[in-house]
C-alpha cells in the first residue's frame, strides 16, 4: 500500500472536529487496511488491523464490523493451516 495515502488520510482526520465522527473513521480505515492486507496474504497486519477498527468501531456499524471479522476468522483459519501442514511435515 502507498504509504503516502495513509499519511493523507490522517491528516484529512485531523481536520474533524467530532471525536466520536474521527474514531469512526478511523475504524473504517483500519477495516480497509485489514481487507487489502488480507488479499496481499499479510497476516500480521491482518491481525494488527482487524483488533483496531474492532475496538475504534462503534456497535451500529454491523456492517463493516461483519467484515472485518470475517477477514480477522480467515485469517485465524490460514494460520491453523499453516500449522497444520507444517506438523505434518515429515
Amino acid at each position: 500500500m502507498r504509504t503516502g495515502y495513509w499519511m493523507l488520510l490522517r491528516k484529512t482526520l485531523k481536520l474533524c472536529a467530532d471525536e466520536l465522527e474521527r474514531k469512526r473513521l478511523r475504524g473504517h480505515i483500519a477495516a480497509v487496511r485489514a481487507f487489502v492486507y488480507s488479499h496481499q496474504g499479510e497476516l500480521s497486519r491482518i491481525i494488527t488491523f482487524t483488533r483496531l477498527a474492532d475496538e475504534l468501531l462503534p456497535e451500529e456499524e454491523i456492517a463493516v464490523r461483519a467484515l472485518n471479522l470475517t477477514i480477522w476468522g480467515e485469517s485465524i483459519g490460514i494460520t491453523r493451516q499453516e500449522r497444520w501442514v507444517i506438523n505434518s511435515r515429515p
